[in-house]
């Protein structure tokens, strides 16, 4: 595990301090981790980070606010998807409208901010993640009705 933490100085400025974990899926070298760390650390040398490439967890502390959607910007050239990401200690907010049809882990959703380019583009980059990472299940959402699909099923 590499950890590496920017003398805690956060703090000392009066600054809220936003703990961060995500669970990242192709982390599977030891370069990938060091550049998770230096790209971190670019957008803020006083924060805390703590790589876990067996598991796949990364944890960073910061002065600064992230979502998802920055995180995956982040990691996207590194070849990795977000499985999971959290602001450790925050209640989530409650999601608008749950759709009564099943959800499958980690599915994205479409929340309108007011502005449409910006949702538009934020939830076609989560989408876009979540097939890659969940071939299956697209697959499996996108058949006709009526069908089950079924690993090894013949069609």
């Amino acid at each position: 595990m590499l950890c590496i933490t920017g003398i805690s100085v956060l703090a000392c400025h009066g600054q809220q301090v936003h703990h961060y974990r995500m669970a990242v899926n192709g982390m599977s070298t030891t370069l990938q981790e060091k550049r998770i760390t230096s790209l971190l650390f670019q957008s803020d040398a006083l924060s805390e980070v703590h790589v876990d490439r067996l598991a796949g967890l990364v944890e960073w502390k910061s002065a600064l606010r992230w979502d998802r959607f920055s995180a995956e910007t982040l990691l996207h050239d590194l070849q990795m998807t977000i499985l999971n990401f959290e602001e450790v200690g925050v209640t989530q907010q409650p999601s608008v409208a749950e759709a009564p049809e099943r959800r499958m882990q980690d599915m994205p959703r479409f929340i309108d901010t007011g502005d449409a380019q910006l949702d538009n583009q934020r939830y076609d980059a989560y989408k876009a993640a979540w097939i890659a990472a969940h071939p299956e299940e697209y697959e499996q959402l996108t058949a006709p009705a009526g069908t089950s699909l079924q690993p090894g099923s013949i069609d």
